[in-house]
């Protein structure tokens, strides 16, 4: 094994898996399944084991953010919008662009 891959390990957490002189802490290129390729950085690094004669071990991802989207949740529908923070409707205009709150639950202290 030359390339770094994506595996999964038992507790459901995907992770890089390559040679032990490639998954070190800091940038590594992982190929994917498709032939493509990311860039992951890597915060820890497992144990190593011996797989077809080569030392292979695990490298612990970084978690990838999930930034909130600045674009107003509409239903195409009615032109209603979902609150962001229980997600019940509304059809209160949309008066920011972080923030959709109602009146209806109570979620409303920013308007």
């Amino acid at each position: 094994m030359t390339t770094t891959t994506y595996a999964k390990t038992k507790a459901g957490e995907w992770v890089a898996k390559g040679p032990v002189a490639i998954i070190i802490e800091g940038q590594v290129t992982v190929t994917k399944r498709d032939g493509s390729s990311k860039t992951e950085t890597i915060v820890r690094v497992g144990k190593a084991w011996t797989q077809d004669g080569e030392q292979i071990r695990y490298g612990y991802l970084a978690p990838t953010s999930t930034a909130p989207t600045s674009a107003p949740r509409t239903n195409a529908d009615d032109g209603t919008h979902t609150c962001r923070m229980c997600r019940c409707h509304t059809d209160r205009p949309n008066r920011s662009i972080l923030f959709d709150g109602c009146a209806g639950c109570g979620c409303d202290q920013d308007w």
